[in-house]
């Protein structure tokens, strides 16, 4: 999200090789895979967390554009939108999971991870529609209209 908004030849750049972004990303989310196999170690706190971080963003990087390989099937653009929402909700909605539907997730089996899975979804749809976007319009209108003043008195300066 950085690069995209304050390095927009980056990003364009990124964009027109998100086959290999998503290789790249794919083998660094790997790679901190392998690191994890002592997941308490400091290797893995240190290097692995980090890794696994940038691997995830190149992936979800890639699925944001249409002419990249997750972004063709329907869905991936969704999902990749809806990552950060779920970033920031996922954790509180599995404990109130945990807390509020104990009949579907304390039993152990599947239905856990499907409850937690489809709640999680569920909350981060609505905060990216009703809170996430609508500010992200915002913010668009906002720029716009800040480069429009910003033509107008270059206009009249020269």
């Amino acid at each position: 999200a950085v690069i995209k908004t304050f390095r927009r030849a980056w990003w364009e750049r990124l964009m027109l090789h998100s086959h290999a972004l998503l290789c790249v990303g794919l083998l660094t989310t790997g790679s901190a895979m392998w690191l994890f196999r002592d997941r308490f170690g400091y290797t893995a706190a240190v290097v692995g967390f980090p890794l696994l971080s940038l691997g995830l963003a190149m992936i979800v990087g890639s699925a944001t554009t249409a002419n990249g390989l997750l972004g063709r099937f329907r869905g991936f653009g969704w999902l990749a939108a809806l990552a950060y929402s779920l970033y920031l909700t996922h954790k509180e909605i599995v404990h109130l999971d945990f807390e509020y539907l104990p009949s579907l997730t304390q039993k152990g089996g599947w239905l856990a991870p499907v409850t937690y899975f489809v709640t999680s979804f569920a909350a981060a749809a609505v905060l990216y529609l009703c809170i996430e976007r609508p500010f992200l319009n915002w913010r668009e209108r906002l720029t716009a209209r800040s480069e429009a003043v910003k033509q107008t008195a270059l206009v009249e300066a020269g």
